[in-house]
């Protein structure tokens, strides 16, 4: 069979024929593109283009303020936290804080919906083709040239700057040396560029180096700058004093650095600064805070600390210089003839927190106060202590919210918190910030009997003997806070004491209630725990308990009145017997308990019921340790991985 070839019409038509249907068919490719332009326009319309990525991070689909929020969560993760640079036989490393680099997140959201604008682009949105853009930088330019100058003095060889020293009150010229080192503007740039990368690492190549000041540059400011800036004292007013410097008391605080091929003087500020601070009484007086000073019998063992009284300790007023100020002020005078006087720029600086502000808190009673003990472990010293002194001076204002979580932080080794002992899936496990707990449950406790407003608590999972059953608070950062509401309508100041044993805490302000009291119910739907035999890695052996549920009312009254009630339902899982063992039933010695299983410094006196009436705030409850309980409870973390 023979293929059939199209004839033309003789008069042409043919191939206008042909010409038109290609016509039509263009037209029609490029009306449905238009539809489908159109389409992906109207969809993603206030949208980031779908399948759009920073770095993996997907935010297509979202609006730019949506996926700015997901790229401040989820970016940093992305990116490196420090940068090594692989120079010669070096490795020199920095953390990027130290290198001002850093990313803009509303830019980069706003880059990834602005880079979409052509209908090319826009079309592969709108079929899932994805376009992964680069974050928008911060840099502080001044704090990267500053980490590549230091890292360039790591490596170079040989190399010396031009310059001049004014130590011994004299200029003394430094020859200029060629040699090899980095080239810093090209490694500014490479570090910048991997950083957007997300590369943690980069090479560098050790180059020839010329110095930017030569011979004839330090000879003419020797005769110049050097001269005349050590050429006779200077005089520095500070408030009312007036300070005279000579040549060598101001030149140990003077260098050059190359300006455009000739050198300017810099004086460190800072070091001029502090050495002015034994020249006069007018400086190294910092301004300092009102600060509230309680009385009271707090150490009593029942924690109810007594009625206490109030007294401000007034603030003060200080006086500072800006240290940056006052070097510019004088490499400005240094370049003029006499007479060679300047004024430091002394300001008074007022305190953040005035006795004015502090008595118009009107806090001027304790409100209530609570006490709990707990046995000796190193960690516990450390992290009941760390949250007490973070928990201590916080100041509530009518309807604040505290929140524990908030105000303590996250507990890490930066944050001072140490490991502990945790209960984690129902065994004990080492953590960050075991210990915590104790500080939540005495706040919570101080909260309860000041009637404020309990906005969230959690209780432990586990009943722990030392604290009041169905009264007390776990934590855990990002997960279960203590949150309650300060609806007294007063200020309340937030005082927290530690001592090796105990943590106390109190509220103070103004008495809304003449009377709280807690009614425990009965333990009620008693349950009895298993005995489990463990072969995970650092097990402990554990004592077992009964759970329960039980029900705590708290009374509100007012001059003898009752005026309401609320009650709290707390149940509490069984502490199952946990005996550790070898992989194939072979029991393990016993496992060391952690330290801190001794009994308190100073026995406290046998709980009582406690009320916050007028002579008296709640007592903690009886520490001594429950058979039945863990024999290394950390009293702080119950659950999975709490505080």
């Amino acid at each position: 069979m023979t293929e059939s070839t199209p004839i033309a019409a003789a008069d042409g038509s043919g191939g206008r024929r042909t010409a038109l249907r290609a016509g039509i068919i263009a037209g029609g490719v490029l009306a449905a593109l238009g539809l489908l332009y159109g389409v992906a326009a109207a969809v993603s319309s206030g949208e980031i283009p779908r399948g759009t990525e920073v770095l993996g991070v997907p935010i297509g689909g979202r609006s730019v303020e949506d996926g700015q929020a997901r790229l401040a969560e989820a970016l940093p993760g992305k990116l490196p936290a420090e940068m090594t640079v692989v120079a010669a036989d070096k490795r020199l490393t920095k953390p990027v804080g130290d290198l001002g680099l850093g990313v803009d997140f509303a830019a980069t959201a706003e880059k990834a919906k602005s880079g979409w604008a052509s209908p090319l682009r826009l079309l592969g949105g709108l079929f899932g083709g994805g376009k992964d853009i680069e974050p928008v930088p911060t840099v502080d330019q001044e704090k990267l040239d500053d980490a590549v100058e230091a890292m360039n003095g790591e490596v170079r060889l040989g190399f010396v700057e031009g310059g001049l020293t004014f130590d011994t009150g004299v200029p003394v010229a430094v020859t200029p040396v060629a040699g090899r080192g980095l080239d810093d503007d090209q490694l500014g740039a490479e570090l910048v560029r991997a950083f957007l990368a997300g590369d943690d690492e980069i090479e560098a190549q050790i180059v020839d180096v010329q110095p930017e000041i030569d011979q004839a540059a330090v000879d003419r400011a020797i005769a110049g700058i050097g001269g005349k800036a050590m050429s006779a004292p200077v005089t520095i007013t500070v408030a009312k004093d007036s300070i005279e410097l000579q040549p060598i008391d101001f030149g140990r605080f003077l260098s050059t650095e190359p300006d455009n091929g000739e050198l300017k003087l810099v004086v460190d500020g800072p070091g001029l600064l502090d050495s002015l601070k034994g020249k006069t009484d007018e400086l190294g007086k910092e301004p300092r805070d009102a600060k509230f000073r309680f009385s009271g019998d707090d150490d009593e063992e029942d924690g109810s600390g007594g009625d206490g009284e109030v007294e401000i300790l007034p603030s003060r007023s200080g006086v500072s210089l800006n240290a940056d100020l006052l070097g510019t002020r004088l490499a400005e005078v240094l370049g003029t003839d006499v007479p060679r006087t300047l004024d430091a720029g002394a300001r008074t600086e007022q305190a953040e927190f005035t006795t004015e502000d502090a008595e118009a808190l009107d806090i001027h009673e304790k409100i209530s106060s609570f006490k709990t003990f707990y046995p000796y472990a190193a960690y516990r010293v450390t992290n009941i202590g760390r949250a007490a002194e973070l928990i201590n001076g916080t100041i509530l204002m009518p309807d604040d919210i505290f929140s524990l979580n908030k105000i303590v932080g996250e507990r890490t080794a930066a944050n001072g918190f140490v490991k502990g002992f945790i209960i984690k899936n129902g065994q004990f496990a080492e953590d960050l910030g075991g210990g915590v707990s104790q500080s939540a449950t005495t706040t919570y406790n101080a909260a309860f009997f000041a009637g404020l407003k309990d906005i969230e608590h959690n209780p432990h999972s586990l009943y722990i003997s030392r604290y009041p059953a169905g009264r007390e608070a776990t934590v855990s950062f990002g997960e279960k806070d203590l949150r309650f509401q300060n609806d007294s309508g007063y200020a309340i100041y937030v005082q927290a004491t530690h001592k090796v044993g105990s943590i106390a805490v109190s509220m103070w302000g103004t008495k809304v209630w003449g009377d709280i009291e807690s009614i425990s119910g009965p333990k009620r739907n008693i349950t009895s725990p298993k005995s489990i035999e463990s072969e995970v890695p650092d097990c402990d052996d554990q004592a077992p308990a009964d759970g329960f549920d039980i029900t705590v009312t708290r009374v509100f009254r007012k001059g003898g009145e009752e005026v309401k009630r609320e009650s709290y339902d707390t149940h509490y899982d069984a502490t199952d017997k946990i005996t550790c063992v070898e992989p194939g039933n072979g029991t393990k010695s016993p496992t060391p308990q952690p330290s801190g299983s001794a009994a308190p410094t100073k026995t406290p006196k046998p709980s009582k019921s406690p009320t916050s009436g007028p002579s008296s705030t709640p007592a903690p409850p009886s520490p001594t340790p429950n058979p039945a309980v863990p024999p290394n409870p950390s009293g702080s973390v119950q659950g999975s991985g709490r505080d």
